[in-house]
C-alpha cells in the first residue's frame, strides 16, 4: 500500500474531511488532496504531524514506500550539505577578519567602496545563517 492510499484510509478513518486535516496541520487542502494521490509526498514535518494525529508510527506510514524512503533520504543529504557550505562560509569570513586585522586593514584610511565591500564580506555568512534558522 502507498503512502497516499494509506493517508486517506486514515483520513476516512479518523472522520476528516481534506479542509479539516488541512487546518490541523497547516496546509492547503490542495496539498492534502496531492498527498492522498500520490502526486507529491508530505516533507518530514508533516508527516510527524500525521503520525501524531493517527496516533499511527513513522515506520506504519513510510516503511513499506521505498521512493519515499529515497527522497526523504536525498533531503537529508542536502540539509548536512548545506550546514557544511555555512559552516565553511563563516570559517572564511573568519579566516579573512583575522587576516585583515593582522595586517592592520582596519588602522588606515579607506575610501566608502572599501567599506561597503568590506560589509557585505562581513555580512555575507549573516545571509546563510539566516536562511539556515528560518
Amino acid at each position: 500500500m502507498e503512502l497516499g492510499d494509506k493517508l486517506k484510509s486514515l483520513r476516512k478513518e479518523h472522520n476528516y474531511s481534506q479542509n479539516q486535516l488541512a487546518d490541523k496541520l497547516y496546509v492547503t487542502a490542495q496539498a492534502i488532496s496531492k498527498w492522498e494521490n500520490n502526486k507529491s509526498v508530505p516533507d518530514i514535518i508533516n508527516l510527524v504531524g500525521l503520525s501524531d494525529l493517527y496516533n499511527v508510527s513513522l515506520d506504519y506510514l513510510i516503511k513499506s514506500d521505498k521512493e519515499l524512503q529515497s527522497k526523504l533520504s536525498i533531503g537529508t543529504i542536502r540539509l548536512k550539505i548545506f550546514k557544511w557550505f555555512v559552516f565553511s562560509i563563516i570559517l572564511i569570513s573568519l579566516f579573512l577578519i583575522i587576516t585583515l586585522a593582522k595586517a592592520q586593514f582596519f588602522m588606515f584610511q579607506h575610501g566608502i567602496g572599501t567599506w561597503l565591500v568590506m560589509g557585505c564580506i562581513l555580512l555575507y555568512p549573516f545571509y546563510f545563517l539566516s536562511l539556515y534558522f528560518i
